[in-house]
């Protein structure tokens, strides 16, 4: 049964962690959207998540979710290193897919995910929420009509503190960790959405005992003399979100980058004018709807989020770590 003949989106979730919650429990906040299944390796935790998100039914494992057919939408919420390898399983077997980010390890994953997604002609997403964040959007609209004048560099941060823990996902190596791809990877979408694809990329990357990058500062740079000044690290909290300067003015999303609630815009010599919103429940809300709308018009990407975006950020983070 297709998404659009059904009068609520049914989504099954793949993986039982923290984010898993988090988005099933912003499933049920947005209106016409359900949990239907939820699949992990333990079966125990998925059936706790069920119970907890009131979902329909709990699956014996990935497989028999990727094969369900009265489910509309996936949403992968495993570790990074396997988003590849079961966005591509879950997509050859006919189903829609939301990815967390990253949609893969490297660029040339995220080229067979999109690949399998093309092939297979069925929704492909990945989760980098910010971009549908109406602040964000807000942001980019300001700046393609010229409100700040000509582009000339943006800068950002996303740090959080994490406690080196080498078992923990995002300090294994194993599990596809590493502060780049779990904080950076932002920045780069950030940068990305005001500037486009990088001329050049260069790097210094800090490195947690076991190796792993635990901190990232990225400078991208452009024909026409643009900068992106991109930071991010475990090590302790953001302190500047996003700034885009123009040859009129700024505009500065914050506090944090992934999760903005205000958005300063400064044009010339006058005080700023700032606008603020909240994003309901954890975060996830904007997206889902996304999700949602591109299903319900039968569309195989999303307009805000597009693969070759996603091939293209990666393909610099492919730079700059290594």
């Amino acid at each position: 049964m297709s998404a659009a003949a059904t009068a609520e989106l049914r989504w099954g979730i793949a993986g039982a962690g923290r984010v898993a919650r988090a988005f099933g429990q912003d499933i049920a906040r947005t209106p016409g959207n359900r949990v239907e299944t939820v699949a992990a390796r333990d079966p125990a935790r998925a059936e706790n998540l069920r119970r907890d998100l009131g979902g329909r039914r709990a699956l014996p494992g990935y497989q028999a979710l990727f094969d369900d057919p009265d489910t509309d939408v996936i949403y992968l919420a495993t570790v990074s290193s396997v988003h590849a390898e079961q966005a591509i399983r879950a997509l050859a077997a006919g189903r829609n897919v939301v990815v967390e980010k990253p949609l893969g390890v490297s660029a040339a994953e995220a080229r067979d995910v999109a690949a399998a997604a093309r092939q297979s002609g069925t929704f492909c997403l990945e989760a980098m929420w910010m971009r549908m964040h109406p602040l964000v959007r807000q942001a980019q609209q300001l700046a393609r009509d010229g409100t700040i004048g000509d582009v000339l560099s943006v800068r950002a941060e996303l740090s959080t503190p994490h406690p080196y823990q080498p078992r923990d996902r995002l300090f294994d190596p194993a599990l596809g960790g590493g502060a780049a791809l779990d904080l950076g990877l932002y920045t780069a979408h950030f940068a990305w959405l005001f500037l486009g694809a990088p001329a050049g990329v260069t790097s210094v990357l800090t490195r947690a005992p076991n190796g792993v990058d635990d901190g990232i500062a990225m400078q991208w740079r452009y024909p026409a003399g643009q900068v992106a000044e991109l930071t991010a690290n475990f090590k302790g909290p953001s302190a500047l979100g996003g700034v885009v300067s123009g040859t009129r003015g700024s505009l500065h999303l914050g506090p944090r980058l992934n999760r903005p609630r205000c958005l300063s815009v400064r044009v010339g010599p006058s005080e700023p004018v700032t606008q603020t919103a909240d994003s309901p429940g954890n975060g996830y809300t904007y997206e889902i709807a996304e999700v949602a709308r591109c299903l319900r018009l039968s569309l195989t990407e999303s307009p805000l989020a597009p693969l070759e975006d996603s091939l293209g950020v990666l393909a610099a983070m492919d730079q700059a770590r290594a």
